[in-house]
Order: C-alpha cells, then sequence, then structure tokens
C-alpha cells in the first residue's frame, strides 16, 4: 500500500500541502482526522479511494505522534511521498528494502574481508 499511496499521491504532492495548510487552523502542522478526510476528498485524485485515505490516516496517526484523531502531525505524509524521489531504481522505492539488491552488503565489507583487515585487533 505504501508503493501505491507513493505512486497515487506523490504526482499531486505540492497540492495536497497547500490543500491541507488551508485546513490547517489552528496550528501549523498539525490537523484533524476530518480535516484530513476533507482535503484528500475535495482534491478528487484517481486512486485516491476510501482504502487509500484510510491507509494515511493511520500512517499520519501512527508515525506522526498524534495527540488523538483531533490533533495530526501530518508532515510524515510528505516524508513517506518523498522517499519516492529520494531512492527510486528500476526496482521501485529502495527505501522500502524489497529488493534483494539493497540488502546485500558491500564486498569490501564481507566478513571474510572485515576479518583480514582487522586481523591484529581480533583476540588469540
Amino acid at each position: 500500500m505504501s508503493e501505491k499511496a507513493q505512486k497515487v499521491l506523490g504526482r499531486f504532492k505540492d497540492t495536497i500541502r497547500e490543500t491541507l495548510l488551508l485546513e490547517d487552523y489552528d496550528e501549523e502542522g498539525i490537523i484533524g482526522v476530518e480535516q484530513l478526510r476533507e482535503g484528500l476528498k475535495s482534491l478528487q485524485i484517481d486512486g485516491c479511494d476510501e482504502e487509500m485515505i484510510q491507509f494515511v490516516e493511520y500512517i499520519i496517526f501512527t508515525r506522526g505522534g498524534a495527540e488523538g484523531t483531533h490533533k495530526m502531525k501530518y508532515g510524515v505524509l510528505f516524508d513517506l511521498l518523498d522517499k519516492q524521489h529520494r531512492g527510486s531504481t528500476s526496482n521501485g522505492p529502495a527505501s522500502l528494502g524489497t529488493s534483494t539488491e539493497s540488502r546485500k552488503r558491500p564486498e569490501s565489507s564481507s566478513p571474510e574481508k572485515l576479518k583480514a583487515r582487522n586481523k591484529d585487533k581480533l583476540p588469540q
């Protein structure tokens, strides 16, 4: 779902930011769940269905250090959407760590090479 959100919402990141700022009356960066829902629905983005909106609410609520559904820090949504641009490869976002290539250790730090480089530091 994270990849889908990045794909669907990532193209409209700036528009979403502006819309949420308009809904953000009291404290900058903090919004209620109803304001968030209203803002996302008002944009009428293709692919942004009820399931997507619930996912966005969940991400913001759990990762944003919310003080309840009336005070959610929506900046974490943009952190998620920014990952698409920072770490994308031909296999998709590398930051999600799904490909085996992203989990391979560089050859220079293989266990054998580390032991060889630090053999004088190893206990006898």
